[in-house]
């Protein structure tokens, strides 16, 4: 059983008030000392705990997205390649992380993006040389588990439009490298580098392989082949479940500071304000809900009157609402024109910037119900 985060308030005190930006992790470098002081809280492995002990995991997750989302982002992507490498075939980094403290080892995760150029070779077996973009925890990460189309896949304008019309995907394979062991680069912050002006903790970076590698190795090997088509994959759920945690842990922390201001509880502006309560009550909600209802079954179950929604579709649900109520909650405070949140030398311009920010990330509002959400940024 993980720890209650409120029992560890006093590190987070601590950390708050001594370390970063206004205590918010700014620097990736930070991660590891952080996720270390954290590591009762977190240290989660799927394939030995319980679900009750996921969803602790998934709670104290909400609890620090609320406070500091580029810490919650780090996690969440930190345990996205650790997950996948649990349920992944046995291999010298499964037994490695199985073994070893949480913090003693840095992962990144990533989905399958139109600009990436790495690609893997069916025939022979090998990843091309090129670059993996907006990687998270690049800069303190030592072994990433990334999504990469083959060599075959034509990724023209063309072809991302006939597959998205057909409902077809490409052949999607989520590989795991550990680049103690390959020739590569990282660039973090650098031109070729994501530069959003907000979760600057998590320090998304491009990786470039500089030569090919050998598939099946140590150093390399196949997690997974188009492992989001199904629908009861652990990985996936366990994925959903951590964005829908961090969408409302940066909701209700924004909102907790917005409703700080006088200003805010004006006359005029509360309906607005209690309209977006009521959504930000209906998104709680429902993430409590899908905690209770943790299914891997996905099929609908027959009603006369109005079948179940599967679990997937829960999940798609929720995190199409997360996005709608986070844009609302922005615009509400971009219309009250408070200067405290547009003034990039306070602590609530970086938690408005990280909202900005995020609201962007992986799939838009009007494509979070794809079928192929995942590849959004590709076939869109």
């Amino acid at each position: 059983m993980l720890a209650n985060i409120k029992t560890l308030e006093p590190i987070l005190d601590k950390l708050f008030k001594e370390n970063g930006t206004f205590g918010l992790m700014q620097d990736n470098g930070e991660f590891p000392k952080r996720l270390k002081l954290l590591a009762s809280a977190f240290d989660y492995k799927c394939t030995n705990d319980s679900l009750d002990t996921f969803k602790d995991f998934c709670y104290n997750l909400f609890y620090i997205a609320e406070r500091d989302l580029s810490l919650a982002h780090c996690i969440h992507h930190n345990h996205m390649s650790r997950i996948a490498i649990e349920l992944g075939p046995d291999s010298a980094i499964k037994s490695r992380l199985l073994q070893e403290r949480l913090h003693e080892t840095i992962y990144c995760n990533s989905a399958a993006k139109v600009v990436d150029t790495i690609r893997y070779d069916v025939e022979l077996n090998q990843l091309l040389p090129g670059k993996k973009y907006w990687l998270s925890n690049l800069e303190s990460g030592s072994v990433v588990t990334i999504e990469v189309l083959t060599t075959d896949a034509d990724a023209s304008a063309t072809a991302r439009h006939t597959i998205h019309r057909e409902g077809e995907s490409p052949d999607i394979y989520m590989m795991c490298l550990d680049l103690t062991k390959i020739n590569h680069t990282k660039s973090v912050g650098k031109h070729e580098s994501p530069n959003a002006v907000g979760m600057k903790g998590a320090a998304p970076g491009t990786l470039t392989l500089l030569e090919p590698i050998a598939v099946g190795t140590d150093a390399c090997y196949i997690i997974r082949k188009n492992y989001r088509e199904k629908a009861t994959e652990g990985i996936l759920w366990h994925d959903n479940a951590f964005w829908v945690t961090v969408h409302l842990g940066v909701v209700v922390g924004l909102y907790k500071e917005l409703v700080k201001f006088p200003e805010v509880k004006s006359t005029e502006l509360k309906n607005q304000l209690r309209t977006l309560e009521l959504e930000i009550a209906t998104l709680k909600i429902l993430w409590e809900e899908g905690h209770n209802k943790i299914d891997l079954n996905d099929s609908a179950v027959n009603n006369p009157v109005l079948s179940v929604t599967p679990n997937r579709s829960f999940r798609s649900i929720e995190y199409a609402l997360s996005k709608k109520v986070l844009l609302n909650l922005i615009n509400f405070t971009l219309e009250i024109g408070l200067n405290q949140f547009i003034d990039d030398t306070g602590p609530q311009w970086v938690r408005f910037s990280d909202a900005i920010t995020y609201v962007t990330h992986l799939a838009s509002l009007y494509r979070c119900n794809n079928k192929y959400q995942y590849t959004n940024s590709m076939w869109n």
